[in-house]
């Protein structure tokens, strides 16, 4: 689908919002394969993240004060503009100094179909009815209120959220993109990022993560283990040993990924940035490692806003957490004072019954995957913008 994107911005700071609600929808219409252009005002310096055809005029916008001349002018550029376009999308043409454009878009001769997207509440009534077009708000509660200052009905408003995408926003690594896809990292109730060293799986305590994430499966938790595992050149059958482990404990093949498997290029190692970044969107890290200095993995975690849980029997993590105030403890053992009840199942059980319970009833945890899920640029293509770019009207 051609999609034609229209703006009045021209020197707009990244701190304004309409240019970085392009950006966005302009990231999010590439990934699904539509042609997109930003049609912008002649000697634009914006960064919209697509080409631009920077084609309509300058002039003095004056409050509630139509241009007859450069409103003819506007409508006559687009009618040339937007004839091998499908859909318009305009962004931000409600404000009052905008008249003048908005009497253009009526003007305009062609069958395109228009959506108007407000950036923010419209505080007078205004004239903006049109043939062939959808007026887009960014709440449900408000959208009554808007059709009425508008002049149309609810039926012609479809809302439309702004995306928060991590992705976007952060300018993620490509393969840290590829494995929120690949593994609906977003729509998880429950992720690890575990950055470990293949030669290292049984120090840092890996099937006593995999038993937990397990048993936290079985509690009707959406669950990924992610493993950023590095040096697995030459230990293919040992990762291969854990994954196997892992399936035997209930764990399939899309809630635990060892990241030397994902591609060639991640089999010595991912990035550092891709660590980073997947830790971010992880909300739970479970550390039984057996000996430890000084862990950044833990420091890195705790950071991040994720519910740790340390090794009860390892007293050096409590120089860096502080037991039961900012994180939970387990006695997993350790090659300082071992323990022969961290095999026992049942307790694993009963940790995991713990951090569902501490997660289930965290503010902060359930309001982090509510956004990460409902506000993420794939759902709202799927619920939002895709039923727009596709509806007859």
């Amino acid at each position: 689908m051609k999609i034609a994107i229209i703006t009045h911005a021209r020197r707009a700071p990244d701190s304004y919002s309409p240019p970085k609600l392009i950006r966005s929808q302009v990231f999010v219409f590439k990934k699904y394969n539509h042609d997109v252009k930003v049609i912008c005002p002649e000697g634009s310096i914006a960064d919209f993240g697509a080409e631009k055809l920077d084609i309509l005029p300058n002039f003095k916008r004056i409050k509630n004060v139509v241009n007859p001349e450069y409103r003819d002018k506007i409508a006559k550029i687009l009618t040339e503009a937007l004839k091998d376009f499908d859909i318009a999308i305009t962004h931000d043409f409600y404000i009052d100094d905008c008249i003048t454009y908005r009497e253009a878009f009526k003007l305009v001769k062609t069958d395109i179909r228009w959506a108007h997207v407000a950036c923010s509440g419209i505080g007078s009534q205004i004239d903006f009815k049109m043939p062939r077009t959808k007026y887009i708000y960014k709440n449900y509660s408000d959208a009554d209120r808007f059709a009425k200052s508008l002049g149309v009905t609810v039926n012609d408003v479809r809302v439309v959220f702004n995306i928060y995408d991590p992705r976007i926003i952060f300018n993620w690594h490509e393969i840290s993109s590829e494995i929120v896809d690949k593994y609906e990292v977003f729509n998880k109730d429950i992720v690890q990022t575990y950055p470990i060293c293949s030669t290292r799986f049984d120090a840092k305590g890996l099937n006593e993560v995999i038993e937990v994430f397990a048993e936290l499966k079985k509690l009707n938790n959406r669950v990924l283990l992610i493993i950023a595992n590095s040096n697995a050149r030459k230990l293919k059958q040992e990762v291969e040993n854990r994954l196997n482990f892992a399936y035997s404990k209930g764990l399939n093949k899309d809630e635990i990924l060892f990241t030397s498997t994902l591609r060639p290029d991640t089999l010595t190692e991912v990035p550092r940035k891709v660590v980073l970044e997947l830790m971010s969107a992880s909300n739970l890290f479970v550390f039984p490692t057996k000996a430890e200095v000084c862990p950044n993995i833990l420091l890195e975690a705790s950071a991040a806003g994720q519910l740790v849980v340390v090794n009860k029997n390892l007293r050096s993590l409590f120089d860096f957490v502080q037991e039961n105030r900012e994180a939970l403890a387990f006695p997993f053992g350790s090659n300082y004072q071992p323990s022969f009840r961290y095999h026992d199942i049942k307790n694993i059980k009963d940790l995991a019954s713990v951090i569902n319970e501490q997660l289930k009833n965290s503010k902060i945890n359930l309001s982090k995957r509510r956004v990460l899920k409902d506000f993420n640029m794939d759902t709202i293509y799927k619920n939002q913008l895709e039923p727009l770019l596709f509806e007859r009207y």
